[in-house]
């Protein structure tokens, strides 16, 4: 819950945040499959979100202004994700959580990248989606970090 402590407030302060009206809510994207095969992954990792966000808000909000979690189902697929990305792009989130998958991850992140969109994943692994982009982040070890770890064990 720290890091997403952490993770609201840098999307509401930091240098990315985008224009909003300072008694507006703090809109945060989650994108994540909400139907279809890894609904359940999803819908886990958005209701956390969301949990925290009451919490967060019940204590007041964050800088007195309260947090909206705004859902996006992009159903683990990357063409989807895609059109989802355009969605949260053309919204008033100024940061997105989610993406759990690498195809998804990477089909929305140019999409994030070019608006100036924080976005950060707890699950996707590959590397091309945090290289040379200032504002992707991960919770995750990318793929080539996993790849060295488990030759030790080979």
């Amino acid at each position: 819950m720290l890091t997403l402590a952490m993770l609201i407030d840098a999307f509401a302060v930091g240098s990315h945040a985008r224009a909003q009206d300072a008694a507006d809510a703090i809109e945060i994207a989650v994108a994540m499959p909400l139907t279809g095969p890894r609904a359940q992954e999803g819908r886990e990792i958005a209701n956390a979100v969301e949990m925290y966000a009451r919490q967060v808000n019940g204590a007041g909000g964050l800088k007195g202004r309260q947090v909206r979690i705004m859902p996006y189902d992009d159903e683990a697929k990357p063409e989807v994700a895609a059109t989802r990305a355009r969605e949260i792009a053309a919204s008033r989130a100024v940061g997105v959580i989610g993406h759990i998958t690498s195809a998804a991850a990477l089909a929305a992140g140019t999409t994030y990248d070019a608006a100036g969109i924080p976005v950060i994943t707890a699950n996707a692994g590959a590397d091309e989606i945090t290289e040379g982009k200032p504002g992707s982040f991960r919770l995750t070890f990318d793929i080539t970090s996993q790849s060295r770890a488990l030759t030790l064990y080979a």
